[in-house]
């Protein structure tokens, strides 16, 4: 009956959907580019009903958060959608700030407005905290990328930084290819 374990099964839930979808034939795929018919709609459907369920019973805490965050992740592909993820963002760092919220928000900004939107989020982040944070270098990598107004020799540094950071090798392998692939 507690909300936040509750929201905690929901999160549970949308995550371990996905998880045959993120790593195909020894790949990384991204959320974005993820195959949604290798996603577990079953376990989405637990997910959605644990969050309803959550929800009614009158407080909000990081967990249903985080679920709701997700939720949306597997609701649709509209860009709609990342309005609604940055402000659920930004509730979270009110309740339960972390740098992983922050790089979040700063993607989820750029989604809903445009990659300088979300490079100037990123940019709010204390430099000292961000120096060993994989995930703050391969989002500015990208944002960087995006935005076209970079020279190409901050974006590779950005990729080059989040490729050495990572701890993951299939993470590691598509970073490099990104990198890459910048022209």
């Amino acid at each position: 009956n507690e909300p936040e374990v509750i929201g905690l099964h929901a999160l549970l839930c949308f995550s371990i959907a996905r998880i045959n979808a993120s790593i195909v034939n020894d790949k990384y795929i991204p959320l974005e580019d993820q195959d949604h018919k290798l996603w577990d709609a079953a376990l989405i459907d637990r997910g959605r009903r644990f969050i309803v369920q959550a929800s009614k019973k009158g407080s909000v805490g990081r967990f249903q958060l985080e679920a709701s965050i997700q939720g949306l992740h597997c609701d649709s592909d509209n860009d709609a959608k990342w309005a609604a993820i940055a402000q659920l963002h930004e509730a979270l760092m009110v309740i339960r700030p972390s740098l992983g919220v922050a790089v979040s928000r700063a993607a989820a900004i750029a989604k809903s407005i445009d990659a300088e939107a979300g490079l100037a989020a990123l940019a709010q982040i204390d430099a000292d905290d961000v120096a060993g944070f994989q995930p703050f270098w391969a989002t500015k990598a990208h944002l960087l990328a995006e935005s076209g107004s970079a020279k190409k020799e901050t974006v590779i540094d950005a990729y080059e930084k989040a490729i050495s950071l990572s701890d993951s090798e299939v993470v590691r392998k598509w970073l490099l290819e990104r990198c890459r692939n910048i022209t």
